[in-house]
């Protein structure tokens, strides 16, 4: 049920780019100079290959977002044992924590959103304003998904944990501070 619910917030903030933010449901890569159909070449990493792709190229930022944590990163963020990241066809990563049991179940979602933040705090009322690393932030717990959204040099950044708390606060916080000097 947890994951189901994921799911229904990883879709309200992919409609929720294309309606508020006016741009492509992914959110969008942040434009390069590189020509359409243009590789990074073998033995590219991740975000290389990101970068060289066609702007706004969904499989391109799903590549970039995993490569922003290890899993080392979340064991030390969350005490948990989260499996590597999973890119899919829509722009955004997921790692996955099994747990011992269905209700230990946990899962990270990470993407970059088509929107301002200004619209996000208007949208998910109730929230937290933070900054992150110097960069405006906000967390907010809605229907047991935590997400914290932070504007990077113009790329709105959201990271969601299923379930997510007010315990679940600090970890995003210290996982989005690793990502932001990434993005």
């Amino acid at each position: 049920m947890r994951i189901s619910k994921l799911s229904t917030v990883a879709a309200l903030a992919v409609a929720l780019a294309a309606c508020g933010g006016g741009g492509a449901a992914t959110g969008g890569a942040t434009p390069t100079n590189a020509p359409a159909g243009a590789t990074a070449g073998p033995g590219a990493t991740p975000t290389e290959a990101a970068a060289a792709a066609t702007p706004g190229d969904p499989k391109a930022v799903a590549a970039e977002m995993c490569t922003l944590f290890t899993v080392a990163d979340l064991k030390a963020a969350t005490t948990l044992d989260y499996g590597a990241g999973v890119a899919d066809d829509y722009g955004s990563c997921t790692w996955d924590y099994p747990g011992p049991t269905s209700s230990d179940h946990s899962k990270i979602f990470a993407a970059i959103q088509d929107a301002t933040l200004d619209y996000i705090k208007s949208t998910f009322g109730g929230g937290t304003a933070l900054t992150v690393g110097g960069h405006a932030a906000y967390w907010n717990v809605l229907q047991d998904i935590g997400s914290i959204w932070v504007d990077v040099n113009g790329r709105l950044f959201v990271l969601s944990i299923s379930p997510g708390t007010a315990d679940s606060q600090a970890s995003m916080v210290t996982l989005a501070g690793i990502a932001a000097p990434k993005l």
